[in-house]
């Protein structure tokens, strides 16, 4: 069995950013997961750094945090494995 790749910065910090608004409500990644629509399974892994979410899932989570997830983008670095920041100014 091949060892787990290590997640993407960009992926790591995503995660990060929305596990800080999920927190920052009070909910669980259950609760998160029914009010998005997603499962706690998907939401877990999404703040570990291991799924790469679709405009459209980002965009679904972000409805459920009142816009938060692409309001914040941008205070977040968001690098990547090959050195290039994506969001910074």
């Amino acid at each position: 069995m091949p060892p787990r790749s290590r997640p993407d910065p960009a992926l790591t910090a995503l995660g990060h950013l929305v596990r800080d608004l999920r927190r920052a409500r009070g909910w669980t990644q259950r609760e998160f997961a029914g009010i998005s629509g997603s499962d706690r399974s998907y939401i877990s892994g999404l703040e570990n750094g291991r799924r790469n979410p679709t405009f459209l899932a980002l965009a679904r989570l972000s409805a459920a945090l009142d816009g938060a997830i692409l309001d914040c983008m941008e205070e977040y670095e968001l690098g990547t494995s090959d050195g290039k920041n994506y969001g910074a100014a």
